[in-house]
């Protein structure tokens, strides 16, 4: 074989490679997101009250205890919650639980609708609307079904990657474990802007500004370059609560 042919058959199998390469970036960027969005719109309301379910199972059985604000305070607070939703055009169920949690400020939201706060969130908020701008951001994550979109898009690469590499062993838990922990998830810049844009809409029906979000999120970013805070999930704050002043 001469130097010529060796060359041609390294460029095919660069080419090939390269190939590859970009089918397979294309399919976890394009074919993902996708596929997610279309799987989840699907899927009857009973998968989106099971993920709920087994959420709040697992929370049940991980360092999140019961919440130690005051009946009195709850209910307030669930007052404000039901007003915020109470007129929405959605088959989701809201429903608002608290929890108390010794690391930082948290709250997170699961497919179905309902949304979790700890008492250190509330703590940290100035005010009501404060507290109104954290429940709008998860409200908005879950009106535009990022919840569910982004649960199966963990499960559809978890089962190509088990497939891939022929493990298929620990595929359920790997789906379990996606399915029931919306504290871990990760959304995507343009979900997290979909729904800072919900939460900002909806302060400025309500309140003419948007002064809210921007205040608690400013907070929030003491916690920022912590792993298990609240922001570990909520890239790029300081663009985002740019773009919210400006709204």
């Amino acid at each position: 074989m001469t130097i010529n042919d060796n060359r041609t058959w390294l460029t095919i199998i660069l080419v090939a490679l390269l190939t590859i390469a970009v089918s397979v970036y294309q399919f976890f960027v394009v074919g993902v997101p996708y596929l997610s969005e279309q799987i989840a719109s699907a899927l009857p309301a009973k998968a989106y009250e099971y993920v709920d379910e087994a959420a709040l199972k697992s929370l049940s059985d991980s360092d999140f205890k019961p919440s130690k604000l005051s009946d009195e305070r709850q209910n307030e607070i669930k007052a404000l919650f039901t007003r915020l939703t109470e007129n929405l055009d959605t088959e989701r169920q809201f429903q608002l639980k608290f929890k108390s949690w010794e690391e930082k400020p948290n709250a997170f939201a699961f497919a179905n609708g309902t949304i979790v706060m700890t008492d250190k969130m509330i703590e940290l908020a100035e005010n009501d609307q404060e507290i109104e701008a954290i429940l709008l951001h998860e409200i908005g994550h879950v009106t535009h079904n990022h919840v569910m979109e982004n649960l199966v898009g963990m499960s559809v690469v978890s089962v190509t990657v088990s497939l891939i590499i022929g493990d298929i062993s620990a595929l359920s838990d790997i789906l379990v474990q996606g399915a029931t922990f919306g504290i871990s998830l990760n959304y995507s810049r343009d979900a997290e802007l979909e729904a800072d844009h919900y939460a900002s809409e909806k302060l400025t029906e309500i309140y003419g500004n948007t002064e809210a979000i921007v205040s608690i999120f400013s907070k929030l970013k003491e916690f920022e370059d912590d792993s298990q805070s609240w922001l570990s999930t909520h890239p790029d704050l300081d663009d985002r609560i740019q773009i919210m002043q400006q709204h």
